[in-house]
């Protein structure tokens, strides 16, 4: 029984290997830009799953104050990819960060903008932690979503 307690779960195991790969994919150098691309777009792919999970859990805390069901930061993230479900990993403090923005916009605390450019400042700091010459784009499906009630817009007034 007492051996059965310390194993590790196959999701710790899968988020250690995704920290794991982060802290190697600071470590190499400019020759492995191909590891560290990969490691780049999954931290992409963490910012937006952090920021609308947060969001919804500000959604959903507010809408329901008697239930306390909100989220904290983690640096870990289940998303999807080409090979099924994988964890993300970025540091605790992009992570915090990230979390109180999806929350700040939520709450209507910061606009769309504010968003996207407090976002891409993580961004470009992972992608420097990564050696990375370029960085990578945050919080695009937010502009998708503004140039769709834009559009909207425009065609109620046309009507």
């Amino acid at each position: 029984m007492i051996w059965s307690l310390s194993r590790k779960s196959s999701s710790e195991k899968l988020q250690e290997q995704a920290k794991s790969d982060y802290e190697l994919a600071t470590d190499l150098d400019r020759s492995n830009r191909s590891f560290r691309v990969k490691i780049a777009l999954r931290c992409r792919a963490n910012i937006d799953r952090a920021f609308i999970s947060s969001a919804k859990s500000a959604e959903s805390a507010s809408q329901d104050s008697e239930e306390n069901t909100e989220l904290e930061a983690s640096p870990y993230q289940l998303v999807r990819s080409g090979e099924g479900y994988i964890y993300t990993y970025i540091r605790e403090e992009h992570a915090e960060t990230i979390f109180q923005l999806g929350r700040d916009y939520q709450q209507g605390l910061i606009d769309t903008y504010d968003a996207i450019n407090k976002a891409q400042a993580v961004a470009d700091q992972i992608c420097q932690e990564l050696d990375l010459p370029d960085s990578f784009q945050t919080l695009s499906f937010l502009l998708d979503d503004e140039e769709a009630v834009a559009s909207g817009e425009q065609e109620q007034d046309n009507d």
